[in-house]
């Protein structure tokens, strides 16, 4: 789901517990019908209390962001058949409830592989077992059973739920799924390919998921250099309005430009400060020459198998270029490609000089590069109709233009100046 358009069932996931989270529990305490709708484990799901003071799961167990992030449900009506093999959706009444939690109906249970039923003890399902006082469950072993199952008797819960799928900013592996290196510029991390099924979610909370949680609203960031990068270098940065706390961070993710939804990197730059100048992020020297997007944001990172909460993303364009081999000699005319004696300069960082003398015309993606990098200047020097020009040309001052894919020597020389003498 892209997050526009409303919000709807269709934009929805559904998850489950993935276990029991109470093995001992009535279905209804006073056992004189099978009615989900006023039964006491709706109660307890919904964040009522039955008779016994027991309740609370809604209110007990989410946050107020992560309830922002749950969408009610409308429950569909299916009445009991006699046949013990027809599945029903369980609402007996004529009124349907729109619930935040509920339990799965024999219909939606049968949906599951029986490996995702399979639990550490028998566990209640919301569709009547008969047409009077038992419920329907499913037994340890993950099969569906009906009638003999009084109301009255004591078994597992496995609430469900409906998450809005415009609240995930992206979903990590529950263990370790979200490592940073060491507090600072060299904090981004690989996300390794998980295939597990145990997953962690990091949700929005800037306020525009049902106005629930701004703490995380007002974050910004900006990048204060410029230029291409070279892998292993740092792009720097300044942010604002960070939320400040023992769990409460300025992180950020790298993806490619191509694909903005896939992580690739991860990491926590700065911890428990509202605000920070010329922070630096590094980028992986591993990474291939591409046009990729840091991702600042605020976050509340809680650890493994817990959720997390963070601002709007600030994204920042960055076009990066793979580090070069060493030349021979650390000398940059070595190279005989004039791109890569570029990447090499800006690699070594500061103002840097290239001196060419191959050729007597310049690309536009040489030109480009050269506006790009303000910190390094091309000493160039070739022979055109036996005069011998050297021409130089800062970065800060190069122009390129897209309409013009080489640049000759006379135009150069017009263009920039520089010395000539006759060809000897």
């Amino acid at each position: 789901y892209n997050g526009s358009g409303a919000v709807s069932e269709a934009n929805t996931a559904t998850l489950f517990a993935f276990d029991n989270m109470e093995i001992s529990k009535k279905y209804r305490g006073d056992r004189t019908d099978n009615s989900y709708v006023d039964s006491d484990i709706r109660k307890i799901l919904i964040g009522e209390s039955n008779e016994n003071g027991e309740g609370g799961y809604y209110n007990s167990r989410f946050t107020s962001v992560e309830k922002g992030a749950i969408m009610a449900r409308t429950l569909e009506r299916g009445v009991y058949s006699e046949d013990l093999d027809s599945l029903c959706d369980g609402i007996t009444d004529l009124s349907r409830p729109a619930d935040k939690l509920w339990l799965l109906s024999t219909k939606e249970a049968d949906l599951l592989k029986p490996y995702y039923r399979r639990a550490s003890a028998f566990w209640w399902l919301r569709s009547p077992g008969d047409m009077f006082t038992s419920a329907a469950v499913v037994d340890r072993f993950g099969h569906i059973a009906y009638g003999g199952y009084s109301v009255g008797d004591f078994f597992g819960v496995r609430p469900a739920f409906n998450l809005k799928l415009q609240s995930i900013i992206f979903t990590s592996a529950a263990a370790g799924g979200k490592s940073s290196g060491n507090l600072g510029a060299g904090a981004l991390r690989e996300m390794v390919a998980y295939s597990g099924n145990e997953w962690k979610l990091t949700l929005l909370d800037d306020g525009s998921i049902d106005a629930v949680g701004n703490g995380h609203a007002d974050f910004n960031a900006t990048r204060t250099d410029s230029g291409t990068v070279t892998a292993g270098n740092a792009i720097t940065i300044d942010y604002s309005n960070a939320k400040t706390g023992a769990n409460e961070y300025v992180s950020a993710i790298l993806v490619s430009a191509s694909d903005v939804n896939t992580p690739l990197y991860y990491g926590r730059i700065a911890h428990n400060s509202d605000s920070g100048t010329d922070v630096n992020i590094n980028i992986p020297v591993n990474l291939a020459t591409g046009n990729y997007q840091i991702k600042v944001f605020a976050e509340q990172y809680n650890g493994d198998k817990m959720t997390d909460l963070v601002s709007s993303f600030v994204s920042i364009p960055v076009a990066v270029m793979a580090a070069p081999p060493t030349p021979q000699g650390g000398d940059v005319d070595y190279f005989a490609d004039l791109k890569n004696a570029f990447y090499y300069a800006i690699a070594l960082g500061g103002n840097q000089t290239v001196t060419w003398n191959t050729d007597c015309v310049l690309t536009y993606e040489i030109m480009q590069l050269l506006a790009e990098n303000p910190s390094i200047t091309l000493a160039f020097s070739y022979t055109y109709e036996d005069m011998d020009y050297l021409v130089t040309i800062p970065g800060r001052l190069a122009k390129p233009d897209p309409e013009i894919p080489i640049y000759g020597p006379l135009y150069l020389y017009g263009m920039y100046g520089g010395t000539v003498k006759k060809h000897q």
